[in-house]
Parts: structure tokens; C-alpha cells; sequence
């Protein structure tokens, strides 16, 4: 009888050793899964803050942009833009002025 007691705690033994080793296996391969998981995502995430900080320049530039424009539709609208595109294209002079011509 205390050798079945024997045999049978070794092979309890046996199986509780076995059955922890399986659960550490098991628990450090999710733990190698989960930190490689991780690493990827913070280079996912640096990737997204660098096209961020990309993303915010252009947004700046196209606001830059945007005042131009309007400030030069502003200026076309003028009485001075249609003076000068008067004198540059049709050769028009205004009233107080006199055109001088060179004899060549």
C-alpha cells in the first residue's frame, strides 16, 4: 500500500510538474506575443504622429496659400490692378498725363 501511495504522488508529481511547465510555456509565449504586438504598435504610432506633424505643415502652407489668393482677389478688384493692366496691355495713359515717344 505505501508503495501505490508512493507511485501515485510521483506520478501526481510528475503531472503537476508537467502541467506547470505547459502553463509557463503557454503564459510566456502570450507574454512574447503581446510585447511583440506592442513594439509594433509604437512604431505604428510614431508613424502616425510624424505623418500628423506632416499633415499639420501642409494644412499651414494651404491656409498660407489661401490668404494669397484672397489678398490678390482683393487686388484685382481694385482701380489700381485695372490702371496698371491698362497701361501694360493696351497702352493707355490716364488724363492728367503726356506721353513722350522717342524718334527712332
Amino acid at each position: 500500500m505505501a508503495k501505490r501511495s508512493r507511485k501515485r504522488r510521483r506520478h501526481l508529481n510528475r503531472q503537476t510538474l508537467i502541467s506547470m511547465i505547459t502553463v509557463s510555456c503557454v503564459v510566456l509565449a502570450m507574454l512574447l506575443v503581446v510585447t511583440i504586438k506592442s513594439i509594433e504598435l509604437r512604431e505604428k504610432n510614431e508613424s502616425y504622429d510624424q505623418e500628423l506633424v506632416a499633415l499639420n505643415q501642409q494644412i499651414k502652407e494651404e491656409e498660407d496659400r489661401t490668404d494669397e489668393i484672397e489678398q490678390y482677389s482683393a487686388y484685382i478688384d481694385s482701380d489700381e490692378y485695372i490702371e496698371q493692366i491698362a497701361r501694360e496691355r493696351l497702352g493707355l495713359i490716364g488724363k492728367d498725363e503726356i506721353l513722350f515717344q522717342s524718334e527712332d
